[in-house]
């Protein structure tokens, strides 16, 4: 009896040790996958942060208006995604924070939940715009002649841009309208129209108009923009000494129509600023875009530079 009794004793701290080691397994495989979720959340984070940044840069040299759509990873245990002068931050519930510094500012509220999704990244006046890209429909469906049930459906709206035209004046030559056959036709008209190397906003040199009398310039670009959904110029312009009455133009047309006005500066402004015009309206397989100027005196000039045709689609 007693033999039995000792057995049954050592069979119980057998079956203890034994319980205890499969604890200690269990525990330190749970400790190995969840070291291992941590390092696979603070990958997808970087990740994340990267391609975001990537983007964000692209927009911002493109200039205002300029747009990017991106599909991203957003890893799992997220407690917020902040967005806040140039740094964004990626917090988990665990209190590590990974952060990214911009050298522009960016501006934006976005969704923490985990999963993948659609960023919309858009250069604006003075900042980058970092959005959610979702459009939320609603479709409904018939059951029976007594009930209708109604389903919510999140889709990404799509953009994608296309730079059509580019100059920013650097590979024109120094005399009037040597543009090296980037523009259609040119004529400098009673005055000049050439690059100049005095009052450029990037690079080297930028379109000058100065000394018409009348206006019968003009510089010229034809293009096919049948193709695409949107249609923008982008550009930056100055004027100096422009008098009241004289301006810098822009003209569009279309093979069936003359020209309409899409941009005039007045007397202007003394320091470039951005412009981004949209002209879909007048999109075609043969549509024109037309610069011209009234400034008529040699003090008297309008710039254009780094003049941009996007196509969006």
């Amino acid at each position: 009896m007693k033999k039995r009794g000792q057995a049954a004793i050592e069979m119980i701290v057998i079956l203890a040790v034994i319980l205890s080691i499969l604890l200690i397994i269990i525990k330190l495989n749970s400790n190995s996958f969840s070291y291992s979720s941590r390092l696979e959340n603070e990958a997808k984070a970087k990740t994340f942060l990267s391609d975001v940044e990537n983007a964000a840069k692209n927009v911002y040299r493109q200039g205002i208006g300029a747009r990017q759509k991106i599909y991203v990873v957003v890893p799992d245990n997220l407690q917020s995604i902040n967005i806040s002068g140039k740094t964004m931050n990626v917090v988990f519930n665990n209190g590590v924070i990974f952060s990214k510094k911009f050298s522009f500012n960016i501006s934006g509220s976005v969704n923490s939940n985990e999963g993948n999704k659609f960023f919309l990244i858009e250069a604006k006046d003075s900042y980058v715009s970092i959005e959610s890209d979702t459009l939320s429909v609603t479709t409904s469906t018939i059951g029976s002649t007594t009930s209708t049930s109604t389903t919510t459906m999140t889709l990404p709206i799509t953009y994608t841009n296309t730079t059509i035209f580019y100059d920013n004046l650097e590979n024109w030559n120094s005399s009037n309208c040597e543009h090296n056959n980037l523009w259609t036709t040119c004529n400098n008209g009673d005055g000049d129209v050439r690059r100049d190397d005095d009052d450029e906003y990037n690079g080297t040199y930028a379109l000058k108009f100065d000394d018409h009398d009348a206006d019968i310039n003009y510089l010229i670009k034809c293009l096919d923009l049948g193709s695409y959904s949107k249609i923008y110029l982008k550009f930056y312009w100055k004027k100096e000494g422009l008098d009241s009455g004289e301006y810098g133009k822009i003209d569009v047309n279309m093979t069936s129509s003359s020209y309409v006005q899409v941009f005039n500066s007045g007397t202007g402004t003394s320091g470039y600023v951005a412009n981004l015009i949209d002209i879909t309206e007048y999109s075609s397989s043969n549509s024109c875009i037309k610069i011209h100027a009234l400034a008529s005196s040699n003090s008297d000039k309008f710039y254009i530079d780094d003049f941009t045709v996007i196509g969006q689609s």
